[in-house]
């Protein structure tokens, strides 16, 4: 994820943590929390996990919106819901969830990497809750090649579908995230066309995210 140092607007780290590899920004202007986590904190020998401090940051200071008035969280994270079961993986999890049904805050997504593919989800793997939000995964900038140099399906080197850029835009007032894709489109499991742009709804409380894609004809 981008190291803090690199953000533009009032980052707000953990004292614990003085390198910011988990923080977050708030842009005044558009009401809306950017939050950063990682989930390389190696607590007990774990592979991946967050970490006592950064889980204790996360509640009392990354989930503090007093004196905030219609505000929204959007988080960024490299794993997402990959197949993760470490405590302190499921344990965040649980607190995202709890955030969600509690806070009044609406999450506008959860959006990550680490998969290499686009895929999306609206339950976090391993938490009890239920409670809905987008979790959307993105495809790697750089087109895929295997160990012999061969490309993916429908991928080739020196044309669009050899790189993809991904720009989010967020409509506050109808509470609508855009996925808008530059180069290879994003492709959705389950249907034959990638999408140019895919939109994403949300809200506060615990069902009120679920993914919006154009007409298209499932495979």
């Amino acid at each position: 994820m981008l190291n803090s140092g690199l953000v533009k607007g009032n980052v707000v780290k953990d004292s614990a943590d003085p390198y910011g590899n988990y923080y977050y920004v708030d842009y005044d202007e558009f009401k809306i929390r950017v939050l950063i986590l990682t989930p390389f904190v190696t607590d007990g020998g774990a592979s991946f996990s967050y970490g006592e401090n950064q889980k204790q940051w996360l509640i009392n200071y990354a989930f503090d919106f007093s004196n905030k008035s219609d505000w929204s969280l959007l988080i960024f994270e490299h794993t997402g819901n990959a197949g993760l079961s470490g405590e302190g993986i499921v344990n965040v999890r649980s607190n995202v969830s709890s955030f969600i049904r509690n806070s009044g805050i609406p999450v506008i997504g959860w959006i990550h990497g680490h998969a290499h593919e686009d895929n999306y989800g609206d339950t976090m793997a391993g938490d009890t809750n239920n409670a809905k939000i987008n979790i959307i995964g993105v495809d790697q900038s750089f087109i895929k090649k295997d160990s012999e140099g061969a490309t993916g399906a429908g991928e080739a080197i020196g044309d669009d579908t050899e790189y993809c850029v991904d720009v989010f835009s967020i409509d506050t007032v109808n509470h609508i995230m855009y996925q808008s894709r530059i180069g290879r489109l994003i492709e959705v499991s389950g249907y034959n066309d990638r999408f140019e742009m895919v939109k994403y709804h949300y809200g506060a409380g615990a069902d009120q995210a679920y993914r919006i894609l154009p007409e298209s004809e499932e495979a």
